[in-house]
């Protein structure tokens, strides 16, 4: 016979696993989160038109649980159309049995141009940009 525990159990655990997100989709968001950054650090006028060539790995630069999305795109600012290739990293944090994600990113190269923080967490360039940045993320992560 069942009882209230078991029935509980049961709930939870089917709470839990409906829950999880997998790699793909962590990265689906991630992609997602480093397009709309490099979108937000655009020129005035320009536009990314397409993307191609998108990466996703493990390793680079900075240690610890970074996760890095790499893609190229074409621009468009009205006049010429651009080759342009973005490398965004992200510090991602995965809750118990992978139940909750969240992502921030730490830092985006859109060619020579580099946001979000150095090596020793100082902002690169000023508040405001670093601001934009974090906030079109976040919108893109949820």
């Amino acid at each position: 016979m069942i009882n209230k525990a078991h029935i509980t159990l049961l709930l939870l655990t089917t709470l839990t696993l409906s829950g999880c997100i997998n790699r793909e989709q962590a990265d689906a968001k991630l992609a997602k989160a480093c397009i709309a950054a490099a979108t937000a650090m655009l020129e005035e006028d320009t536009e990314i038109m397409d993307i191609k060539d998108q990466t996703f790995s493990d390793t680079g630069i900075l240690n610890g649980d970074y996760r890095y999305v790499s893609f190229t795109a074409t621009e468009d600012d009205g006049w010429l159309k651009t080759e342009k290739s973005y490398r965004c990293a992200f510090h991602e944090e995965v809750g118990p049995f992978r139940s909750n994600y969240n992502a921030a990113i730490y830092r985006l190269k859109a060619g020579d141009a580099v946001y979000g923080m150095d090596e020793n967490d100082n902002i690169i360039g000023n508040i405001s940009d670093y601001q934009r940045l974090m906030g079109v993320v976040q919108n893109a992560i949820q």
